[in-house]
């Protein structure tokens, strides 16, 4: 019983740490996930395994006409089956298992009587390798900021070997299947464990954890800890900060917890936290990327409201009257990063700023007031395939916007009269602009090919999920398995 109890600790234990490391995203892969991966990268591999070289062979025997040297060179491994094969997560690992594996084995081979008379030989030889079994138990840890695929136990059980040979007395077919046969058995075992450490790892580099934005912003997706491997799902926490690439600075939000998964019915989750979001929100700001001028011609056609003094006689009077028939210019501008936050509702957005209203006279501006802003706006967000990386989009609907003014050379005016035609500019005009951005998305760090099936979206505090099944389709890459 006190055993039971500490197990149940532990385990309690390792959930509560991963689900406190402060990330800001975190990727889930569920059971389901796993199986489908299983799938893909046996089918992959038996693709790019079709012709595998082992290292040469040499050594000293025994045999009816006295000690020899052999050599075993020229090794293939070639025309792999693998009937059945299975990926399950234990603790801290994934167990791999593949049953009844086939292959055909070619090799040159040749030996050398030690004592004189030097008597040798030389020939070829084909082995048929049937109803073998392959165990690998791996482990996945950070290096560099991104896993790193390592085998930590392995194990073979070796079924039939159909030998032929080709040259040799009758003597040395007992002395290959005795020798060479164990030899080649250490060499595909060794050989099928670099090779598969390798080809996983090989991937990893083909997935980018760092991308362009705009000129000086870049966004980074490094691990920020070892990956969680329990018995139902493996979980990567990512950082993914937005910064500028010519001046980084410190983001002023700090990296929160977020949960490792709330979605187990689909194959893979991602859990972005705010922090990912009020970074870029920061970095924007900071570089100066969230202002705009606004003008009348960026106004729709069939909007009666126009950016012309004409249009505020009733509105702010004391603007056509000092400035008839002008056009008018808005200097907008965040004075503070806007700050993003997820509840069980939904998605928010508050920004604070200043509206600069000026009024055009042949080329200059002619400032005439001021308004501090406040606006509150909620959110949708979703994943899309992009060419090269899945994307995480999203736009903004218009809640409240509070206007207070600020300074004015044209004396105080009544700004709730205003507030009518900013909502209408707001909502028709900047809103929809910032919606083509945001649209475009961020991009997530994926491997290439993957496509995303049946995603749903799920909000909690603080984190939003995006659950979903995929497809792979392999696009034409190339990796070493010599």
């Amino acid at each position: 019983m006190r055993k039971l109890i500490l197990i149940i600790l532990l385990f309690t234990s390792i959930s509560l740490i991963s689900s406190q490391i402060p990330a800001g995203l975190k990727a889930t892969l569920t059971q389901k996930g796993l199986t489908y991966a299983a799938d893909v990268a046996i089918s992959i591999a038996k693709e790019k395994l079709q012709t595998m070289n082992i290292t040469d062979q040499h050594g000293e025997a025994s045999s009816p006409i006295g000690d020899l040297e052999y050599w075993a060179t020229n090794i293939t491994v070639s025309n792999f089956e693998i009937p059945m094969h299975s990926a399950i997560m234990s603790t801290g690992a994934i167990e791999v298992a593949i049953k009844q594996l086939k292959c055909e084995v070619k090799l040159l081979w040749k030996y050398r009587k030690k004592s004189w008379p030097h008597l040798s030989d030389s020939g070829s030889a084909q082995v048929i390798i049937s109803d073998s079994n392959f165990a690998l138990k791996m482990g996945i840890t950070e290096k560099e900021g991104k896993p790193y695929f390592d085998v930590l136990q392995s194990s073979s059980e070796f079924g039939k070997f159909d030998i032929k040979i080709k040259g040799g007395a009758s003597w040395f077919y007992n002395l290959f299947k005795g020798i060479f046969v164990t030899q080649i058995k250490k060499a595909i075992e060794n050989t099928l464990n670099n090779n598969v450490d390798r080809m996983l790892n090989e991937m990893v580099q083909l997935i980018p954890f760092e991308f362009p934005l705009i000129d000086p912003i870049w966004v980074e997706y490094p691990l920020v800890a070892d990956p969680v491997i329990t018995t139902e799902t493996m979980t990567f926490a990512v950082k993914g900060e937005i910064y500028n690439s010519k001046n980084r600075e410190k983001p002023s939000f700090p990296l929160k917890p977020i949960p490792n998964t709330v979605n187990r019915q689909k194959m893979a989750e991602i859990l972005i936290g705010e922090y990912p979001l009020n970074t870029a929100a920061e970095t924007y700001q900071k570089t100066g990327n969230l202002t705009f001028q606004l003008r009348d011609h960026h106004l729709p056609s069939w909007m009666p409201l126009r950016l012309h003094t004409s249009s505020f006689v009733e509105i702010v009077p004391e603007l056509p009257k000092r400035y008839p028939n002008m056009e008018i210019a808005i200097d907008m501008k965040a004075t503070v990063p806007p700050v993003t936050s997820f509840t069980t509702q939904g998605g928010m957005v508050v920004s604070r700023g200043e509206l600069k209203w000026s009024v055009i006279k042949d080329t200059s501006l002619i400032h005439v007031f001021t308004l501090e802003t406040i606006i509150s706006s909620s959110g949708k967000v979703w994943l899309k395939e992009g060419p090269d990386a899945i994307y995480f989009a999203g736009n903004l609907t218009l809640g409240k916007l509070q206007n207070n003014l600020k300074q004015s050379e044209i004396g105080n005016f009544d700004v709730a009269k205003l507030n009518a035609a900013l909502n209408l500019i707001f909502d028709k005009v900047v809103i929809p602009a910032i919606n083509e951005v945001l649209n475009n998305g961020f991009p997530l760090p994926t491997i290439p090919g993957l496509k995303l099936v049946s995603p749903t979206i799920y909000f909690g505090n603080e984190f939003v999920s995006v659950a979903t099944d995929v497809k792979y389709e392999e696009p034409p890459i190339h990796l070493n398995v010599d």
